[in-house]
């Protein structure tokens, strides 16, 4: 499956996974492990929001799409 592109907000990182959401609400956020997700460009100078290329299956499973 391809992967899509995809502006997040960034709550938190670890090295093995980015927790973000849609929305910029930490409650409706999602773990993604970063071997299915890369973060690209920040988006936003005022909010954590960035460009991620998500595996398409899981973005699906996880709501993003």
């Amino acid at each position: 499956m391809a992967d899509v592109d995809l502006l997040l907000y960034l709550h938190h990182e670890t090295p093995d996974a980015v927790l973000v959401s849609e929305d910029g609400t930490e409650a409706d956020a999602v773990w993604l492990p970063k071997r299915f997700a890369e973060r690209g460009e920040r988006r936003s100078k005022k909010e954590p929001i960035f460009e991620f290329s998500v595996a398409e299956w899981l973005a699906q499973k996880e709501g993003l799409i």
